[in-house]
């Protein structure tokens, strides 16, 4: 969910729009360098990645994230990030932008999923070099948003690096789970804190996991019953994603969009973003085990492939399909090698889209050899909240 804007909307200050079917300019093919997150993981969408129309992307300037920064240019050119999401109520819209020479300061307008929002007053910043922030607080809908900015001025518009978004509220209903200091943290970083509570123990929850996985489905692929034979050494679990013993990198606990099971899910950033499970029981001498993920994509932006390593060696890839909605849960699988005693399984997100939000990880041992290539296979299964 990273790295793009977007929006369809009316300019309340009766300024001119486009009156023809925009032509987007053609985005840069490289990969974007991951900006800076911060301590309270606001995330950040690149500018030269976003939709746009009469813009220009360049990189002569310094100091700029990413893969360069977008030029704006007359009246009514605009900048549009369509996948800005997760963010639900009041927010706030940062931008990174200079505005040289002599004419500022530079208004554009701002939308929100078609609807105006305000207009955001872009001041000199002394040179082009001279990077600075403005801040601009609207509200969000869940899920994925579009945001639009707008030049609505004949001075033009200001080079712009990137936008990021930031919660100014705390979401209700999170709490604090085992050893976790807070439950959340607005853009600002003030900690809110709820009650303790215990998390949920890690006993595979059979209402969630697809229960119709034949015919189509290979025997490799269905769950162990009672009737399982009883010498596999490698144990058979689930491992949340948002169990605080995991490491990670660029992504967020979220418990925003129904149907997890838990306390929440991972929210994945950009590429290069990673989650890694540090405690997956291999058993007393491991062995041939599957891998399946509970994951969503909603939006457009898919698939979105990640790295798989375990203990530090490659497994290959899992390409996340999309699953409709970001609360239509789905799985896909991966059969590797697990080794004895506690194993590392990371999963790293590939796509400049960024990862899927991951609900869960289920080990379970698999007969035969590790696949030479990732087996993936996507189930869809119905969204079930946790109680």
């Amino acid at each position: 969910d990273t790295a793009y804007w977007a929006d369809v909307g009316v300019d309340q200050y009766g300024c001119l729009m486009p009156t023809a079917a925009p032509i987007p300019t053609p985005k840069p093919t490289q990969v974007p360098t991951i900006a800076p997150t911060g301590d309270n993981g606001d995330r950040i969408y690149q500018a030269e990645y976003a939709i746009l129309n009469g813009c220009k992307v360049e990189d002569d300037a310094v100091d700029y994230t990413g893969g360069g920064y977008v030029d704006m240019g007359d009246t009514g050119s605009y900048i549009e990030w369509d996948d800005v999401s997760e963010h639900e109520g009041p927010c706030q819209l940062i931008f990174r932008f200079v505005v040289g020479g002599k004419t500022a300061p530079r208004p554009c307008a701002v939308t929100i999923n078609g609807a105006p929002a305000g207009e955001v007053s872009f001041p000199k910043t002394s040179t082009w070099d001279n990077w600075q922030t403005i801040t601009h607080d609207v509200t969000c809908q869940p899920g994925t948003n579009v945001v639009r900015l707008t030049v609505s001025s004949g001075k033009g518009g200001p080079n712009i690096d990137y936008l990021k978004v930031a919660s100014l509220c705390v979401s209700e209903g999170e709490q604090c789970i085992e050893n976790r200091d807070c439950c959340s943290k607005d853009c600002r970083g003030n900690k809110t804190c709820g009650p303790m509570v215990t998390s949920t123990p890690t006993s595979f929850p059979t209402t969630s996991f697809p229960t119709t996985l034949s015919p189509t489905v290979s025997p490799t692929q269905e769950m162990p019953t009672t009737n399982s034979p009883t010498t596999l050494s490698l144990p058979s679990a689930q491992y949340d994603a948002e169990e605080e013993d995991n490491a990670r990198s660029d992504v967020l606990f979220r418990a925003t969009n129904d149907g997890y099971t838990g306390s929440g899910y991972i929210d994945y950033g950009g590429p290069g973003s990673w989650l890694q499970w540090s405690e997956i029981q291999g058993g007393a001498s491991g062995g041939p085990c599957q891998l399946t993920f509970r994951y969503a994509i909603g939006g457009t932006k898919g698939p979105r492939p990640c790295t798989v390593t375990v203990n530090g060696v490659s497994a290959g890839i899992v390409d996340f399909e999309l699953t409709g909605d970001w609360s239509t849960w789905s799985t896909a699988e991966l059969i590797t090698a697990c080794g004895p005693g506690l194993n590392k399984v990371k999963v790293t997100a590939q796509s400049v889209h960024g990862g899927p939000n991951i609900d869960y990880v289920y080990v379970q041992s698999a007969e035969g050899s590790p696949t030479q290539s990732p087996v993936v296979v996507p189930i869809t299964d119905a969204p079930t909240k946790s109680p």
